[in-house]
């Protein structure tokens, strides 16, 4: 399974509503909704987006301390990022290849959500990361219970 291929392609959706009984399916790409991307490595995440590297005078900090200690790595994603409840890339294992999710919605409070690679063993697991980030969108409720406004279903394959 090529996650990279899967997260730039086209997926299938239902937007649900409270005020309709049958949700809306769609297809589209993740574009529409946020950033999905691979990255090989933590640092290699800070390194192509050095603004979350910014301290409030504007100079970077350095990212061999923040990665040099679980310590410095805890106080830097609290004080410079938005993390999604567990979400968070382990200290443990920064050197590890990781997919990085965000709801690119001004309307919402954004927040950052990671895995690790080696965490995505099927396509469920895939499906279960997207959806818990789209929940940065909201929920809805529907009849049959409380919904992401937008949940991904399935896969569309060529």
């Amino acid at each position: 399974m090529n996650i990279q291929e899967i997260l730039k392609g086209d997926f299938q959706f239902k937007q649900w509503s409270s005020h309709k009984s049958a949700p809306k399916e769609f297809e589209n790409d993740l574009s529409k909704f946020g950033t999905f991307e691979i990255y090989k490595t933590f640092g290699e995440f800070l390194r192509e987006n050095d603004h979350f590297l910014e301290d409030e005078k504007g100079q970077l900090l350095e990212l061999d301390v923040i990665l040099g200690s679980p310590k410095n790595f805890y106080e830097f994603l609290e004080n410079h990022m938005q993390i999604a409840d567990n979400e968070g890339p382990n200290p443990n294992e920064l050197h590890q290849p990781i997919v990085y999710g965000r709801i690119d919605d001004l309307n919402t409070e954004v927040k950052e959500h990671f895995i690790q690679l080696y965490d995505i063993n099927d396509e469920s697991d895939l499906l279960n990361f997207i959806n818990d980030t789209l929940k940065d969108f909201g929920e809805v409720t529907h009849s049959t219970g409380l919904k992401n406004e937008y949940e991904v279903v399935g896969i569309v394959k060529d």
